[in-house]
């Protein structure tokens, strides 16, 4: 068969074609090298040259450096030998000690300890419902708790009118959460594998709370008054090791940016899977914590409130009273750092004012004014208890996580250093990356040296990597105290915007209930809560990529192809030749003159700076660490070289991305409930409830990785929210056998008296989640948060490069809920003081597979091929509800 490229008699073309085919079988061994070693840690082709020499089998080694392939339970793992089906359990005991003491007639003494043990394993990890990939065991989480209280409460009855209740609290919370393999660094496979140490473990902490409750009630006519108040003392201390064992992301990788692939022009070949990226050993980015995971942390919150219940009427009663909170949250200082790479020097003074830069703190600001008031109403229309018409309205404050606080503390670039690499060449000298930690091919001066570094000479090392640091060959990691320095890329930090405010809502609901028999009523209720100032992230000090844009428009003379291009990191763009000399522009062919080697050029249409030397054009400052390592420049001789380009001088500031936690979120929840209820009589009794509701918000939690699309857009995130479920329909039941059956003469009823059944039967819609591409589309550095667009058919595409999607947040529904559970109970008596319960219980007894969960990944979404009436999509799903299962007990009642 005629292949036209191969076979066509123009010299020209058939040359063009064998340079295709051979690009092809390039892509396909890459391709299979990287499939193969990602299952199963070995690939069995034959090394057609290059690192590897001509004719070996590639086997246990990476395919573009040579490098070995460590297979092991904390380094790299196979994705045929995880385990994707694990062991769940959970053992929770409760126990308590009561003593009531009668001091005299009008006081009343009660003392309790409690002490409640919880072990759970098997934890899963994900951000609200976003499956990002299937958890390997290795990921689960193992949460112990050990909860002790002790409550001492004293009334005091003062008068006819007046009784005093006094309460005393302790409580302690020790708590600790950690991974099931504690020792292995973790990897994300984008749709496919979570495996490796759990991101947010090893956490431990004790919380201690001491508090006086002091409540008056009085009676004065037809008004009942109660006013009092609360003090808190609480303490904690903690350890959070946030990504101190490493984490690489896998989101697909292009074949053009690997230097060993041709360049075709405008035949571009597809991008590697997730799966064939982390065989080949190409992270897209790795990040790894280090320094002092502790911090304290106290707390004071306050209260007073009063309020009053008026009988305006037989047929009338009003509710109305206000209540203030008040935290006195610990004010936390920064500390001073050294970057052991630059040496750069920072003071706690200069962390603040790197901080100021971009109105952020550590810890919580107070917020005094949060003043609550409340009001309700009662009213029997017919004044004979038939239909009751309750409406109330009140401001409720929230209490803000002390989490917050910690992690502010904690994730600081100070006490604690997030060291964030992007990929790279696999090269021992090559700029320290992503890709030389994965393989094993980073060689530290000054440090004990891999295997791998161990074969070269010793004045191979790597660039961009503090001397000292302890690579832990074949942990793929670094030791957590011996830090690498700040890279091109500055570290991440989680502050606490100055302006935050605490959260509260308006709450309001309107219901009317009519008895129907003497035993039945029916309800309907409306009820509406409103919240404002939501806490939720927002990187602050996001990358500027216009100004990204227009740096590369000064350099190229056009618009960059992709983002890869814009970062200007390719080897020779600029050259690192003496100041003043000219190099030819690869590019665009024009002639620019070197003002800092390596960092700045030049050219026809101004000055042009390499964008991770500009911190990515980021607000607060130019990443002086960076420079000054390469360079030896300080910060004030660089400043000097700025002029002319499109990056401005600033603080010197540590921090990359400030993910900061700021409180302009807001929500709205508006719901119909519908209630038949009948009470218990001639041994029958249900519970018949539909619920409509809408919930709509633009950020559903506080956690990182809830990030908008946009950060300079924060209103596109308005929509329905994650935990919206717009219909819910519950029936519930108990059906006793009559009292009278255990003395009949049929042996039947005997048998059946004693038996209750109680049926629960739910049936519901799915809940949303968002959809997204895992590609980095608008150039943010954030991979984990942009959406696709939706085109004309529906179909879900790839934003063109450097935009953000237009598919709206949370447009994915998963299948609605439907379960059926039922209680079955045989009491059996031993005369008349003891009876014995035996229970069978039974859950979604017809075995109904209910989704839990969905793919986020637009890939998968159109895959299957799903949408609802409203145009929202489906997807795999990545997890389910329990399936049918059943379990047994015995209750003794004496």
């Amino acid at each position: 068969q005629a292949v036209p490229l191969l076979t066509n008699p123009n010299p020209a073309i058939r040359a063009q074609g064998a340079a295709l085919a051979n690009a092809a079988v390039q892509y396909a061994t890459l391709a299979s090298s990287g499939g193969s070693t990602a299952l199963n840690g070995v690939n069995p082709l034959i090394s057609p040259g290059g690192a590897i020499p001509a004719g070996q089998v590639v086997g246990s080694r990476y395919f573009l450096s040579g490098a070995p392939v460590v297979v092991s339970p904390v380094g790299f793992r196979p994705l045929t030998q995880l385990l994707p089906l694990f062991p769940i359990s959970e053992s929770t005991s409760f126990s308590s000690v009561r003593l009531d003491h009668k001091i005299t007639d009008a006081n009343q003494l009660t003392l309790r300890f409690g002490y409640n043990p919880s072990d759970v394993t098997g934890i899963q990890v994900e951000s609200q419902n976003q499956a990002l990939g299937q958890n390997d065991f290795s990921r689960t989480g193992i949460q112990t708790l050990r909860d002790s209280t002790f409550v001492t409460s004293l009334t005091s009855i003062l008068s006819n009118t007046i009784i005093n209740e006094a309460r005393f609290n302790f409580g302690q919370r020790r708590a600790t959460f950690k991974s099931q393999n504690g020792e292995s660094v973790a990897t994300n496979i984008a749709g496919t594998a979570f495996f490796g140490r759990e991101l947010f473990s090893p956490v431990v902490r004790t919380e201690n709370r001491y508090q006086y409750t002091n409540n008056v009630n009085v009676i004065f006519g037809n008004h009942t008054f109660k006013f009092g108040g609360d003090a808190n003392f609480i303490s904690v201390n903690a350890t959070f090791e946030l990504n101190f064992a490493g984490l690489f992301n896998f989101g697909g990788l292009s074949a053009t940016t690997l230097a060993a692939f041709p360049t075709l022009g405008p035949l571009a070949p597809p991008d590697f899977t997730p799966v064939q990226q982390y065989g080949l050993g190409f992270p897209t980015n790795f990040i790894q914590g280090f320094g002092d995971p502790r911090s304290r942390l106290k707390n004071r919150p306050l209260a007073v409130f009063a309020q009053d219940s008026w009988k305006v009427r037989p047929n009338v009663t009003l509710n109305y009273g206000v209540r203030y909170d008040v935290e006195l949250i610990e004010q936390l200082a920064p500390v001073g750092f050294v970057d052991p790479l630059s040496r750069i020097s920072l003071s706690a003074d200069d962390i603040l004012a790197a901080q100021d830069a971009l109105n952020v703190q550590q810890g919580i600001p107070r917020d005094k004014n949060n003043v609550a008031p409340r009001f309700g109403v009662a009213w029997d229309i017919g004044n004979d208890g038939k239909t009751v018409v309750r409406a109330s309205y009140g401001l409720f404050y929230d209490h803000p996580l002390l989490a917050i606080a910690f992690n502010s503390d904690i994730a600081d670039a100070a006490q604690q250093q997030q060291s964030v690499l992007i990929s790279g060449s696999p090269s021992p000298t090559a700029l320290f990356n992503a890709t030389q930690v994965f393989q094993g091919t980073v060689c530290v001066p000054g440090a004990p040296r891999s295997p791998f570094c161990a074969a070269l000479p010793a004045s191979v090392v790597t660039p961009g990597v503090a001397p000292g640091a302890e690579y832990q060959f074949g942990r793929q990691r670094f030791n957590d105290q011996t830090f690498t320095g700040f890279g091109p890329v500055l570290p991440f930090t989680l502050p606490v915007s100055k302006d935050f405010e605490y959260a509260y809502a308006n709450q309001a609901n309107l219901t009317v209930e009519r008895q129907l028999t003497s035993n039945m009523s029916l309800s309907a209720s409306y009820l509406f809560v409103g919240a404002r100032h939501l806490p939720h992230p927002l990187d602050v000090n996001a990358p500027r990529v216009d100004l990204q844009l227009q740096n590369f428009q000064r350099y190229a003379n056009r618009a960059p192809l992709n983002t890869s291009e814009v970062a200007l990191a390719t080897g020779g763009l600029f050259p690192t030749t003496a100041p003043g000399s000219t190099f030819t522009n690869p590019i665009s062919g024009e002639t620019f003159a070197v003002v800092l080697p390596g960092l700045i050029a030049q050219g026809p249409r101004g000055r042009v700076i390499q964008p991770a030397a500009a911190n990515f054009f980021r607000p607060n400052a130019p990443n002086y660490f960076f420079v000054q390592a390469l360079t030896g420049l300080t910060p004030g001789v660089f400043n000097n070289l700025l002029v002319g380009t499109l990056r401005t001088p600033g603080v010197v500031s540590p921090f990359g991305s400030v993910n900061a936690q700021n409180s302009d979120g807001n929500s709205s929840y508006n719901a119909l409930n519908l209630e038949l209820k009948r009470r218990f009589a001639d041994n029958f009794q249900f519970l018949t409830s539909y619920t409509w509701s809408h919930s709509i918000d633009d950020s559903s939690d506080l956690q990182t990785l809830l990030l908008p699309q946009d950060n300079g857009n924060f209103g596109a995130e308005r929509a329905d929210s994650l935990f919206d479920q717009r219909h819910r329909f519950v029936f519930s039941g108990v059906l006793a056998a009559p009292p009278d059956w255990r003395g009949s003469d049929s042996f039947g009823l005997r048998f059946l008296s004693d038996f209750t059944v109680a049926p629960i039967f739910e049936i519901s819609s799915g809940r949303p989640f968002n959809i997204l591409t895992g590609f980095d589309t608008n150039n943010d550095q954030s991979n984990q948060t942009d959406r696709p667009n939706e085109a004309d058919n529906g179909t879900l595409v790839l934003p063109s490069v450097f935009t953000s999607g237009s598919l709206g947040r949370n447009r994915g529904i998963t299948e609605r809920y439907t379960s059926l559970d039922m209680r079955l109970t045989r009491a059996i008596r031993f005369g008349e003081r003891v009876r014995l319960d035996v229970i069978a219980e039974g859950f979604n007894l017809f075995n109904r597979f209910n989704q839990g969960a969905a793919s986020p990944l637009y890939t998968d979404v159109n895959a299957f091929g799903k949408r609802d009436g409203a145009g929202r999509y489906f997807s795999r799903p990545t997890a389910s509800f329990d399936p049918r299962q059943f379990q047994f007990g015995l209750k003794l009642n004496f």
